[in-house]
């Protein structure tokens, strides 16, 4: 392959594949080769396609190439900037085309084409609904898991209720719903089943069932042998025979044969116990000896033989059932309307094979001119095959960019032969292939010990089209020393057996660790490691800068691996966060809450109130079952009694946020080891739950459902699932590798790159077969199923892949990389097994093992080293002098950041939750108001406080606006706030009149609150939505000095608050806000004849209403409310415009409204501008609307 240069001019035309090895800086070439594409060609920005594989990558890709064009822009207008790529690519172009150029891209930004793969065939299937035969309305699911279970379960119903049970009970531990729900995941009409199956369902069953009907007479012939008195006989034939291991059959092995024939209706669930038990009584399998005939012998061959063919049957079922899946679950989908990502693509493949594919052809070459696809390695055939159909015209630049190295993704569909395809079969000629050699990410000598750990061996990858490409480094050195000394970057740690205690060998004279064992020893080793590094005394730096917990990271094969590394951790004193793919509803917590939820449901059920009281999330334990008095566990059933209730009519939010609030959940979890991470997940899974509620309308027992379903849920665990960092403090990253992809780390460390990679027995096998020059992807249902040369290939690409997912892993590492490596059992066929050793066998000494291994030795690069020996000392970052001993006091501070807030929180600088009450003006101001002696029973002279604003907002929110009469409800609620005087009625009476009769607009006399019937209104509305990352600076930079004043602690977590009034006139919204603040005694100290604030603050900024809305920070309030319904509507209303939908707020002074004023007084009204309800929003959610 030739060197990539960004500056070849060839590059801008054709086809090229760009090989970017790990930490070449790939995502940097391809916004740098999108911003040729716009200068150099000119083309248009949404002419450039740029598809990616994950939203996260597509984010970055976006990002990185905006900068490069507001760089490039600043370039052009004189501004010196540091990119020398970028100002080379700029003086190419006329300065005035250039910026010209440059400002149309920034402007028209958000018509970029920059879409993951999904995201590109979704728009190319609505811009050519045509072409594509596209059907309009189809529901876009992430999952179509709903449908494969719905096939399997019709599969089971149709074709095995009606087996005899015996039959039944044999093939469900095998191809029940679960079993058959993963395998109709994922399988496409390009991928060959094996083993290839000519009969149908029903054919196959019938004759399965001939040979169980074998099997049972040959059971059932044994059986009456055997307890005919044979057993003795056998007993002692055995005995006294010839027999090798005769000593093996003791009583209890007559025993188990006693209990297997005792239940002929169990006779086919064979465990591999009984199995092997079986076989201790066949000629066939171990009775070799000349003098031992008997006919019970013959009995049990017969049967083996008989299960043997049984079993032989259930691959063939389950390839027919995997045949009749791709039909079958795309069938119902259709009928259903809906369709998943991955039918998108089938869509367009299909339709680039139909009819119109011509039109569809010139269509999408006329809207894209280039094209980059990156991550191609981890592209599928169907996918290749659409790119390559689409795009092979002359006019179209066409770029694959990836590294093969890195292609670690095979169980989402990642296909290398695919991608080896691109490469080899001329598509893309060999002089437009590019490797792209400069690594930026490690020091110069770990990419040296990486480039000789690979090429100790002459085809380190297995598959002779992925190469090894020699890097160099492009980053200055940042070595990491121990006081002050250098060591390898690259250390192999070696665990030798023999010291090894002797309960975690495996049996026999090999030596071989467990691999539980080994998975132990290798994290303690770990752990260790990383406490020496951390420890003052070690004087660990990187680049002169002391070592921390953030620049480590240890990556993992799996979650659990994670966990043990997590705890082990925290044991001695080292904090640490993890990073991995796994779904929170994987967690223990999400079986806690729905035990919580449960009992929330049915509060009257005392058994899950007491399962519900043991989980963490109610701070309880198994003592509480004994310790708990009746009279507590009664106020146990009235707390889940009013979190039911409130439930029930308020919903899942409140319900929860009351739950948090009345266990004390953050207080108490925060004070116990794993409480960050325990309370990030409890609180990630209640606003999925929200989320789920709100998206599909749920109520109580289908929330339960949901939540069930989701834990029970198998398979690609969806992006918002995935869980949560539970904190960004300094702390060591526990990652799986492959989460770990594209990020980097100072020191790294690789405990479990030895796993397993041999072919399973059970489960399906994911290969390729040759067809002629191309390798088709097969799937085969279990290893039985596959011949030599099948097994073979099967085994090849599982250690291939295992050996890409380790050139990740070691990658990652930008000055030290630790690899542990020992004689594990069953690991022959192991990643580092073979690129470790010349020649591994089980059968060679540990001694001779490490010998070997000693040979990679490299002085200043590798470094080959038995485990040193453990220690158990606890990470002190302190040196000092003993203390004496005392009781520990909690003086953590407790992260606030996440919490409820609200407007009033906002305003009080809150960092506790601050509970948001309806129908409270929450500040009152404080105004100096001189007594009329004339007024002492008006609105005026009203008494003032809380109550008087209860009062009436519980009025104005039960009384019919479009009524005459509201004695009975003004005097019912006046009276239970204490207001029993006639005058006080009168008053409140008059009041009512007035703001209904009132003109909310100026100009406006029909504008009436008398208008509103109960079906446009919405009384005290509660809304929550999610806040991220604000602050007091972020607040104020949206809204100015509307936020002056403000003095709260940045907050994430959800907004709440309720708003009064939410009423509909003529197809707009208006918010409406009850004030019951006292300004005075006139009707004059009420005045607000203005249209908006900022006509009031221009023409009366010393207006008293206006001043109280300031003092009060109710224009924040108001800001807020709009942000709510804004929201709220954009949910609700198909075709939502705020222009055109929202109306704007009126804060009513109660005391201050009079109808002969014409809205003149008592009435402030105001629209906020609809950029800055925008602006306000995305600040808010964290996001873009």
């Amino acid at each position: 392959m030739k060197k990539f240069d960004i500056d070849d001019r060839h590059l801008l035309t054709g086809r090229n594949l760009i090989e970017a090895s790990a930490g070449t800086g790939k995502t940097y070439s391809i916004a740098l080769l999108f911003l040729r594409l716009l200068l150099e060609k000119e083309l248009e920005l949404d002419k450039i396609l740029a598809v990616t594989f994950t939203n996260a990558a597509a984010d970055e890709l976006k990002g990185r190439i905006r900068q490069f064009i507001k760089d490039a822009l600043q370039f052009s207008r004189g501004v010196p900037i540091e990119n020398r790529e970028i100002r080379k690519i700029v003086d190419k172009v006329e300065g005035k085309t250039a910026r010209s150029l440059l400002e149309m891209a920034l402007l028209s930004f958000d018509d970029a084409a920059i879409f993951t793969i999904h995201g590109f065939c979704q728009r190319v299937l609505i811009e050519n609904a045509f072409e594509s035969g596209t059907t309009f309305g189809t529901e876009l699911l992430e999952s179509d898991a709903p449908f494969r279970r719905e096939w399997a379960a019709d599969f089971i119903r149709k074709h095995f209720y009606s087996l005899p049970s015996d039959l039944l009970n044999f093939i469900w531990p095998k191809m029940d719903l679960p079993v058959l729900e993963e395998l109709a995941r994922g399988v496409d009409s390009k991928t060959r089943v094996i083993p290839e199956c000519q009969e149908s369902i029903t054919e196959k069953l019938e004759e399965l069932q001939r040979v169980a009907s074998a099997f049972q007479g040959h059971f059932h012939q044994a059986k009456q042998i055997w307890e005919s008195q044979a057993r003795d006989e056998i007993q002692e034939l055995i005995q006294s025979s010839s027999l090798k291991g005769k000593s093996s059959y003791k009583n209890d092995k007559y025993e188990a044969l006693d209990r297997y024939f005792r239940y002929p209706e169990l006779a086919f669930t064979l465990s591999s116990t009984q199995l092997a038990l079986l076989k201790k009584f066949s000629y066939a399998e171990k009775l070799f000896a000349a003098d031992i005939q008997h006919p019970f012998f013959t009995c049990i061959d017969s049967m083996l033989a008989s299960y043997r063919d049984l079993s032989g049957f259930v691959p063939e079922l389950k390839a027919l059932f995997l045949l009749k899946s791709r039909v079958e679950t795309g069938q119902r989908k259709e009928r259903a309307g809906v369709q998943s990502f991955d039918d998108l693509i089938q869509r367009i493949f299909r339709a680039l094979n139909g009819p119109l594919a011509a039109e569809l052809k010139a269509s999408l070459q006329k809207r894209y001119h280039a094209v980059l696809i990156d991550e191609s390695q981890d592209t599928d055939p169907v996918q290749f095959e659409i790119f390559k159909r689409v795009f092979d015209d002359d006019q179209t630049t066409l770029f694959f960019i990836g590294d093969p190295k890195q292609s670690i993704y095979s169980f989402r569909g990642a296909d290398i032969y695919a991608y080896r395809d691109v490469v080899s079969s001329g598509y893309v000629q060999p002089d437009r292939q590019y490797s792209m050699d400069t690594n930026y990410r490690s020091t110069q000598k770990l990419v040296d010990a990486v480039n000789k750990l690979f090429s100790a061996k002459g085809n380190p990858f297995l598959i002779p089209e992925i190469e090894l490409v020699q890097v160099k480094s492009g980053r200055s050195p940042v070595d990491l020393t121990e006081n002050g000394q250098h060591s390898a970057p690259l250390q192999i740690w070696y665990q030798s057996s023999t010291e090894v205690e002797a309960h975690h060998l495996a049996r026999g004279k090999k030596q071989l660790m467990l691999k539980p064992a080994a998975e132990k020893i290798f994290a303690q080793h770990t752990v260790s490691e990383i406490v020496r590094l951390l420890d003052p005394r070690t004087k660990a730096k990187i680049d002169e800068a002391p070592l921390r917990a953030r620049d480590i990271a240890v990556l993992v094969k799996t979650n659990k691996q994670g966990r043990m590394i997590k705890n082990m951790l925290s044991e001695r004193g080292v904090q640490a966060v993890m990073s991995g793919d796994s779904s929170v509803f994987a967690s223990f917590e999400a079986i806690e809450l729905r035990m919580v939820l449960l009992a929330v449901s049915e509060p009257g059920n005392t058994g899950l109130l007491k399962a519900a009281r043991m989980t963490s999330i109610l701070g309880g334990n198994l003592n509480d079952l004994e310790v708990l008095s009746e009279q507590d566990w009664e106020r146990e059933q009235v707390k889940i009694a009013e979190l039911s209730e409130l439930w029930q009519k308020r919903g899942f939010f409140p319900m929860f946020h009351t739950l948090l609030t009345m266990y004390g959940l953050k207080r108490n979890l925060l004070q116990q080891p794993n409480g960050e991470r325990v309370l990030t997940n409890i609180t990630h899974l209640a606003e999925l739950l929200k989320d789920a509620i709100e998206a599909h309308d749920l109520g109580i027992s289908n929330t339960l459902e949901y939540l069930s379903e989701r834990i029970s849920e198998e398979g690609q665990t969806p992006r918002e699932f995935e869980l949560r960092l539970e904190s960004d403090s300094d702390a060591v990253v526990i990652s799986t590798i492959h989460k770990s992809k594209g990020l980097e780390y100072p020191v790294v460390f690789c405990p479990f790159l030895w796993s397993n990679t041999s072919v399973r027995t059970e489960g399906t096998v994911k290969f390729h077969v040759t067809e002629g020059e191309r390798a088709v992807a097969a799937i085969a249902v279990g290893r039985s199923s596959l011949d030599d040369e099948q097994l073979g290939q099967a085994s090849l690409e599982n250690r291939s892949e295992a050996l890409r997912l380790m050139y990740v892993a070691v990658t990652r590492a930008v000055s030290r990389c630790y690899i542990f490596w020992g004689k594990i059992s069953r690991m022959e066929s192991s990643a580092l097994a073979y690129l470790l050793h010349r020649d591994y066998s089980t059968d060679t000494k540990p001694e001779m093992m490490f010998a070997d291994l000693c040979r990679l030795n490299c002085p200043g690069l590798i470094e080959v080293l038995s485990m040193p020996e453990l220690t158990s000392d606890k990470l002190s970052l302190k040196q000092g002098k003993q203390v004496p001993l005392a009781a520990l006091r909690f003086q953590g501070s407790i992260p606030w950041s996440w919490r409820f807030t609200s407007y009033s929180g906002l305003i009080r600088g809150a960092t506790e939750e601050v509970e948001e009450q309806p129908g409270i003006d929450e500040i009152e101001t404080k105004e100096e108001v001189k007594e009329d002696p004339d007024s002492n029973q008006t609105i005026f002279s009203f008494k003032k406080g809380a109550q008087t604003g209860l009062a009436w907002h519980d009025i104005l929110e039960k009384v019919d606006f479009t009524a005459e009469e509201h004695q009975v409800i003004a005097k019912d609620e006046l009276s239970k706030r204490g207001f029993t005087e006639e005058w006080m009625l009168d008053v409140s009476l008059k009041m009512i009149k007035n703001v209904l009769q009132c003109p909310l607009m100026m100009g406006d006399k029909e504008f009436t609150l008398s208008k509103v019937t109960h079906a446009r209104r919405i009384s005290e509305m509660e809304f929550y939505f999610k806040v991220n990352g604000l602050t007091q600076n972020k607040l104020k930079s949206v809204l100015g000095d509307v936020a002056a004043g403000l003095n709260f602690k940045a907050v994430s977590g959800f907004m709440k608050g309720f708003i009064d009034l939410v009423f509909e006139y003529e197809g707009k919204f208006y918010i409406i806000d009850w004030k019951s603040n006292h300004l005075g005694n006139q009707l004059d100290d009420y005045l607000f004849p203005y249209a908006s604030l900022t006509e009031a603050k221009a023409k009366d900024p010393g207006c008293k209403l206006l001043q109280s809305m300031i003092k009060g920070h109710y224009l924040l309030q108001y800001h807020v409310y709009t942000v709510a319904l804004h929201l709220y509507l954009q949910q609700r209303l198909r075709e939502y415009d705020y222009d055109r939908h929202f109306g704007g707020v009126f804060y009513l002074y109660l005391r201050g409204i009079d109808p002969s004023r014409a809205g003149k007084t008592g009435v402030f009204r105001d629209r906020p501008h609809r950029r800055t309800v925008e602006q306000l929003t995305a600040m808010l959610t964290g996001g873009q609307e």
